[in-house]
């Protein structure tokens, strides 16, 4: 007789509960309260999915050691409490991406966790799109399609992200095995996809696909794919809301004319978006020390820099203590994005927004260390993407084979997508860049673990 589990569920049974559990707050409202217990929820995930430390983890955390006092020692900046929070919220998820997984402790079965877990993030957000679209079709305005997302963060943008995430998933699947299933939820995540009303990430998703399919794998079918997704998504968006077809629009047209004629002279009718980083440019380039160091983190155009100024939100760290406004993000950032200019009509859109990861890193934490995060997030993408391939390659099963290559074509283009939404927007500071953070680290664990097999030697004999 078999003895009785001294625990009351499997390990295996354990991993799957954790996976629906994340799923479930990764989609909800629940993911407000997430950012308290960030550092605890990606221990729980290591711990979990056996990740461990990594060589780009230790050279992150000395560059951090090293690079970041020294931005408020040459610049005579103040140490703020802003500075804590972009630690406190950013570091997190570079950790758990640099990660490292790890065979060596405890063995759990592996074995579809990625595919399982984008299963549940499916049911969770298909019924968080039809309530969307009966909340869009009672209240008939652009941020009411939020399901049980809430508005929190950024609200729909945010729930169109990982709409955006399952539309890539199932467009790659459908695309290897035309099937009507597959056909249906692919058009049903692109159609809520664009029901967010993203503008911005509407316009990135497609250039995803055309750097990948039009750049990479140039094919006349690939070329009809991507005109017959870009009609009915533009189709889709018109028929729901001409008025945001024509908004986009006409944004996209005067900004486009706007940097053709290279016309900088009137920043009010400049996007903001493109303000900030005119602005970057202007102070940073004549200040060599806080170019190479930055302003410090949170402290200049980040979403921490933001939530701390005492306008932007009356939360609770600023009814406790107090409001910090940093010198440089007064002048250059706050001055873009406050209460007042809200108040005006037409003046919210993303395209006003001066938010951008990218240049948050570059102000904040300077060019150096943003040089050595650049290159240690852009090469374990590669990496798992490299390994993810050779892995096809040497598979000899037809459906393992084809699995790596699909999971391979998805980490490139997910990836291009989340890069451009990283220099545009300030994901790295939200909790849907945790989607795709999870998904490719579920993805790095499928990877057969290759031994290191030290070649033959030869022994040479000289006649």
């Amino acid at each position: 007789m078999n003895e009785a589990s001294p625990y009351l569920i499997s390990r295996p049974q354990f991993v799957q509960l954790f996976l629906v559990c994340t799923a479930v707050i990764l989609a909800t409202f629940l993911r407000a309260g997430l950012i308290i217990v960030y550092p605890f929820f990606v221990l729980m995930f290591c711990y979990t999915l056996n990740f461990r430390l990594s060589v780009g983890l230790t050279i992150l955390t000395l560059s951090s050691l090293i690079l970041l006092p020294l931005s408020f020692i040459v610049n005579d900046q103040p140490f703020l409490f802003n500075t804590i929070l972009s630690i406190y919220i950013i570091y997190p998820v570079l950790f758990l991406y640099l990660s490292h997984h790890s065979r060596m402790h405890k063995r759990i079965e592996i074995h579809s966790l990625d595919r399982r877990f984008i299963k549940y993030l499916t049911i969770i957000m298909f019924f968080n799109n039809l309530i969307g679209f009966v909340q869009y079709l009672i209240l008939r305005h652009d941020d009411a399609f939020t399901g049980l997302f809430s508005s929190h963060g950024i609200g729909a943008h945010g729930m169109g992200i990982i709409n955006g995430i399952l539309f890539i998933h199932y467009f790659i699947l459908f695309k290897s095995h035309p099937r009507w299933g597959l056909l249906f939820l692919m058009l049903f995540f692109l159609f809520s996809f664009v029901m967010s009303f993203f503008g911005l990430a509407l316009v990135l998703l497609l250039a995803s696909l055309v750097v990948y399919y039009l750049i990479f794998q140039l094919s006349l079918g690939n070329a009809f794919k991507f005109a017959a997704l870009a009609i009915v998504a533009l189709g889709v968006l018109f028929i729901t809301s001409s008025k945001t077809f024509t908004y986009n629009y006409n944004i996209l047209d005067n900004t486009t004319e706007m940097l053709n004629e290279r016309d900088f002279s009137t920043s009010s009718e400049m996007p903001r978006k493109i303000t900030v980083f005119y602005n970057y440019k202007e102070v940073f380039g004549d200040d060599i020390k806080l170019l190479l160091f930055g302003t410090g983190p949170g402290t200049f155009n980040s979403r921490s820099s933001f939530l701390l100024n005492g306008d932007y939100s009356d939360n609770f760290l600023v009814k406790t203590l107090g409001a910090n406004e940093p010198a440089y993000a007064v002048e250059n950032a706050y001055s873009l994005w406050n209460q007042h200019i809200l108040s005006i009509q037409f003046n919210d859109g993303t395209r006003n927004q001066p938010f951008s990861s990218v240049l948050a890193f570059l102000a904040e934490y300077g060019l150096v260390f943003s040089i050595i995060l650049f290159i240690l997030i852009f090469r374990k993408l590669t990496l798992v993407a490299n390994r993810m391939k050779r892995a096809a390659q040497d598979c000899e099963d037809t459906i393992e084979k084809n699995r790596f290559m699909l999971n391979h074509e998805f980490i490139l283009v997910v990836g291009i997508f989340i890069m451009l939404l990283l220099i545009s927007n300030n994901l790295m500071e939200h909790t849907e860049i945790l989607i795709f953070v999870i998904i490719i680290k579920l993805m790095e664990m499928t990877i057969p673990h290759q031994e290191v097999v030290s070649p033959p030697t030869s022994i040479y004999v000289k006649k």
